[in-house]
């Protein structure tokens, strides 16, 4: 039996709940500019993080400049004869492994030394980022490319000129993604955390995890990376992954050469972000049930 409205009960029950409507209040006010605070967080986190990656890869790209430039005078690389070259060339990749390959191209794009077996017929002339080195005269970064490995490189060319000024050679080093499984590591980003690098077309360069399940992939039509692409500049979105956990994104532009730019975002799961401020605001919640 319900009490009635004239009761004792009743109305200690009405005086209660009016005296919990303002705690009630003030509990979900308070959730909710936790969960605020919460997003403004991990929003400069993975901002932090993107710009992390974006930095390393300049850094390792002026590094290969400058590699470049100290082979281009050395003698042992110029010299397409004696075999010393292939040697010089795999010492720098065991050192360096960051580097999938150097290597020295003829002026008509011959391969003629390596830091490993590529074949005796190997020429790079079709490759635009040699064509463009060839025409500039200068230090090109070429586009992410497929390789048949379905993982995805970084190539870059420096033009050897001889003493006369003619084109000597073209020495090539082609970056692997290393560079960005480091980022991630050191960065100890939480569980469910991904990091996606996208081509402007839509192309994926690569996802961490899973790699070699995405690169090369067009998924342009895709909700997280049409919005990353239609921005063209740096910025967060809230989104649903290619893998189906939804995340806010921070991305940055990656830029790889003149012709084009790509993007990288770093995205953290909002369940784990919100965890805490959720079992606080579920704990506060209980607490004011029993008391009522």
């Amino acid at each position: 039996m319900l009490p009635s409205v004239n009761s004792l009960r009743f109305r200690l029950f009405v005086l209660v709940l009016i005296a919990l409507i303002p705690a009630l209040g003030l509990t979900l006010y308070t959730g909710l500019k936790q969960q605020e605070a919460a997003a403004s967080d991990v929003e400069q986190d993975a901002l932090r993080i993107s710009r992390l990656a974006v930095s390393s890869q300049e850094v390792l790209i002026d590094s290969t400049r400058y590699l470049m430039t100290s082979l281009a005078s050395n003698p042992l690389v110029l010299d397409s004869e004696s075999g010393e070259c292939d040697r010089v060339l795999a010492g720098l990749v065991k050192q360096f492994p960051d580097y999938a390959i150097l290597g020295v191209a003829g002026p008509q794009g011959e391969v003629y030394c390596a830091s490993m077996d590529i074949g005796q017929a190997a020429n790079a002339a079709h490759q635009p980022f040699f064509t463009q080195a060839l025409q500039s005269g200068q230090f090109v970064v070429g586009d992410y490319t497929l390789g048949s490995d379905n993982k995805m490189y970084l190539p870059m060319a420096y033009p050897i000129l001889a003493p006369d000024n003619s084109l000597h050679g073209m020495l090539i080093a082609v970056l692997n993604m290393a560079w960005l499984d480091r980022v991630m590591e050191e960065a100890n980003l939480p569980e469910r955390s991904a990091i996606l690098v996208l081509d402007q077309d839509g192309p994926v360069i690569t996802r961490i995890p899973d790699p070699e399940n995405w690169a090369g992939k067009n998924l342009r039509e895709e909700t997280v990376v049409a919005s990353i692409l239609n921005r063209h500049d740096s910025g967060t979105i809230q989104a649903i992954g290619l893998d189906g956990v939804r995340r806010l994104y921070a991305f940055t532009p990656l830029l790889t050469s003149d012709q084009t730019t790509s993007y990288l975002a770093t995205g953290l799961s909002t369940e784990i972000a919100y965890a805490e401020v959720n079992r606080t605001l579920f704990t506060n919640l209980t607490v004011l049930s029993i008391v009522a």
